[in-house]
């Protein structure tokens, strides 16, 4: 008898997991989108960084945020008036944030491995 509970708690807790695995891809997804939409803003200002792929390594991650964060800088240094562009990379920074949080989250609770 604890063979069948632990046989369908056990198809559960993988279904469960598959679900969370899902949804983690999801969420993930739809960061990577809203990361290259802030990127596509900053390159109608006349830059061009480069988008993310479909499915980013931690690493490509990583060099988008500190392209960006030196596009910033100079821009700050060169244009310390033109907010408008400034604030537009400062949202794709932000975006790109969240993102390298989400793969650092996942990644030490062991969530999903980038």
């Amino acid at each position: 008898m604890f063979g069948i509970l632990r046989s369908g708690e056990s198809e559960e807790e993988e279904e469960q997991e598959e679900n969370d695995h899902s949804i983690t891809n999801r969420e993930m997804e739809l960061k990577v989108r809203e990361c290259n939409d802030m990127v596509t803003q900053v390159n109608n200002c006349g830059w061009s960084e480069y988008k993310l792929p479909d499915d980013p390594s931690y690493g490509q991650v990583n060099m988008l945020y500190d392209d960006l964060s030196r596009l910033y800088d100079k821009v700050s240094d060169n244009r310390p008036h033109d907010h408008e562009e400034r604030r537009k990379i400062m949202n794709a920074i932000q975006a790109v944030m969240e993102l390298r949080d989400m793969y650092h989250i996942y990644t030490y609770e062991g969530v999903e491995n980038p």
